[in-house]
């Protein structure tokens, strides 16, 4: 480790947590130890990853699927929509060289540095909407879509049209060729690719 220059390793628990498509979501517990914030701690306990990160720095603003509702209430009866969301979302970026240090399991006996974001850590969700902000700014540009009727929550992307505008599939179509470009995998395109 020290020869890749990962210096005083933080090591955080690991556990996983099923999906309904029968895969395994591992969750790094960036938040251990979890200590009580109404008792003093004492000089030299470490603290965990998030408590040293600043959420001022990373604040995360994205619709909810009640915004979702309202827009889908707005478009009215007839309306349609595509979810397009990333597979293994946050995957799809590295973390700071300086900050895999932060990022240590031990599983099986053996050391692990997690180079990518990791599901659990606060900035997490902050570096990924900026990425993912990225192919939808594109797509929205290249199509002349509004961002209201664009919304995203999180890793889900979600065009909306209304009845017989006959606007998503060219939006859509535009959207998987900037990800296939950009190198993001859809989650869709996972589940068309087993078995091949």
């Amino acid at each position: 480790m020290e020869k890749f220059g990962i210096i005083n390793p933080k090591f955080l628990p690991l556990s996983c947590r099923l999906k309904p498509n029968g895969k395994a979501r591992l969750i790094i517990d960036a938040s251990s130890p979890h200590l009580d914030p109404d008792k003093e701690v004492p000089p030299g306990t470490p603290i965990s990853v998030n408590a040293g990160i600043d959420v001022r720095e990373f604040p995360t603003r994205m619709k909810t699927f009640r915004h979702l509702n309202e827009i889908l209430l707005e478009a009215g009866p007839g309306c349609r929509f595509q979810k397009l969301d990333w597979s293994s979302a946050y995957k799809h970026l590295a973390v700071h060289l300086e900050d895999l240090r932060l990022q240590c399991i031990i599983w099986g006996g053996k050391v692990f540095i997690e180079s990518q974001l990791i599901f659990g850590r606060t900035s997490s969700p902050f570096l990924f909407l900026i990425a993912a902000a990225v192919f939808i700014e594109m797509a929205r540009h290249m199509t002349n879509r509004e961002p209201y009727w664009t919304p995203s929550c999180l890793d889900d992307h979600i065009p909306v049209e209304k009845h017989l505008e006959n606007i998503l599939e060219e939006y859509e179509r535009t959207y998987r060729w900037l990800c296939k470009e950009g190198g993001v995998h859809l989650a869709d395109e996972d589940i068309e690719n087993i078995g091949t």
